[in-house]
Order: C-alpha cells, then structure tokens, then sequence
C-alpha cells in the first residue's frame, strides 16, 4: 500500500519461528522499496472476538484517502468472518497503530450457511 509517500508492506510472521499458531502480522515501511524499516506487528490476536486468530488479510485506500485492512478470523462456531481495522492517527504517514474497532465483524456468514463449518 501507499500512502503519504511510504510504500507499506504488511505480511504474516510467526515471532516464535516455524511453528504454526502464533501467527501475526507485522508492517514494513520503506521510501524507496529497497531500504525496509520493520515496525512493530499490525495485526495478532488482542480482543476477545480474536480468539481464533487472525487469518488472511488485505489493505486499501477508502474514499478520503483513509486506508483500511481487511482481515479473516474464525468466530466461536468456527465459521470464517470478515474484520477491518483502522489508522489510530491518519496523520501518521508511518501508520504505526491500528485500531479494531468494536462494531466487527463486518462481513459473516449468510444464515442458510450456519450450519457449514470450517475442518
């Protein structure tokens, strides 16, 4: 994504290495897209409806230059739902915090598909 004239970068990481579960998001940042500052991760569980872990994600720019992501998680019946989280401060051109806010998820499951389940 770009925004403020810096190319940001957001990719899953596992901090504890090769192992599956721990997985987070994290955020680069470059000027130039060779030289990459690593900031602190965007996205990993931090609310009780993350339970399930934080899953596949993309970013955007929403009408008024606002950028978005976009993130899938499992809720308790195991069933795959949409987030989105936001810039703590859009004047940040770094875009060092996001916020989840508490309105998601935003995209669930149509109700005649309730009963289908993730394995």
């Amino acid at each position: 994504m770009y925004y403020k004239e810096i190319y940001h970068l957001f990719y899953q990481h596992s901090p504890k290495g090769a192992v599956w579960g721990n997985i987070v998001w994290t955020h680069s940042i470059s000027k130039n897209l060779i030289n990459w500052v690593a900031l602190n991760p965007t996205i990993y569980p931090s609310k009780p409806f993350d339970m399930n872990g934080c899953w596949s994600e993309s970013t955007t720019i929403l009408p008024g230059n606002k950028p978005v992501i976009l993130y899938t998680r499992l809720n308790p019946q195991n069933r795959q739902v949409q987030n989105y989280v936001v810039p703590a401060n859009l004047s940040d051109p770094y875009l060092r915090e996001w916020i989840k806010p508490d309105d998601n998820p935003l995209v669930v499951p149509h109700p005649e598909h309730e009963h289908e389940h993730i394995s």
